[in-house]
């Protein structure tokens, strides 16, 4: 009776022992579950921050397009009124010139002293086209000017998408399959994460049971013993 006592605490120990490990054993595979979802959240956020950069640049080269837009029609509006009034400032200094020469006809008799205010006139009015010729000039300068910084801009802004789209179409496909295996194999062991689990369960209640009938003859050789 002593050795199967002893075997029997024994026995006991080692069921003891054994559910202890099995305990261990379940923290460690929900630890693994909990890292194993952490890291796909981690890598998930990341995606859609790549996928939010792209979009922006999109919208920042529209920005760009449409005030280039705005400034080219803003120009020929420009161009329309100072053609206007260039053409009213003409018509009018015609219609001085043409009443002067009436009236110095009809006034001086002299046709020196007409011809000279003629002249006067006449160099008036080309002082008048040359500055306006300076003025368009300048113009047309300011407003290359400006289109090439808008130019630059954009080029930029295509470089920028073009990488990005170069990252969309390589890198992040790329990305995204890793994300996907990694996710399968996550899944696939937290499956068997759930199912040991499960089974270390069914186990633990099995293992009770021993333990509590083994208790019982211990207790029951004891007194016998005694």
């Amino acid at each position: 009776m002593t050795e199967e006592l002893a075997s029997t605490r024994v026995l006991k120990s080692d069921i003891e022992s054994s559910l202890a490990k099995m305990e261990r054993g379940m923290i460690e595979a929900e630890h693994q579950r909990d890292s194993l979802r952490e890291e796909i959240e981690c890598m998930t956020t990341e995606l859609e921050s790549q996928v939010q950069s792209k979009q922006d640049v999109e919208e920042q080269l529209v920005g760009m397009q449409e005030k280039m837009a705005s400034v080219m029609s803003a120009e020929a509006e420009m161009h329309t009124q100072q053609l206007s009034e260039t053409e009213a400032e003409k018509s009018k200094l015609r219609e001085e010139i043409e009443r002067m020469t009436t009236e110095l006809e009809s006034q001086v008799k002299s046709k020196q002293d007409v011809e000279k205010q003629l002249v006067g006139m006449q160099e008036k009015m080309a002082s008048v086209m040359n500055a306006e010729a300076e003025m368009h000039t300048q113009q047309l300068s300011e407003t290359e000017a400006e289109k090439g910084k808008l130019k630059e801009e954009i080029e930029a802004k295509d470089a920028t998408i073009k990488s990005l789209k170069h990252e969309t179409d390589v890198t992040l496909p790329q990305a995204i399959d890793s994300i996907r295996a990694a996710k399968e194999a996550c899944e696939s062991r937290v499956t068997e994460l759930e199912s040991e689990i499960a089974t270390l369960g069914g186990d633990k209640g099995d293992i009770a049971v021993a333990l509590s009938n083994a208790e019982t003859k211990v207790t029951a050789l004891t007194e016998e013993l005694a």
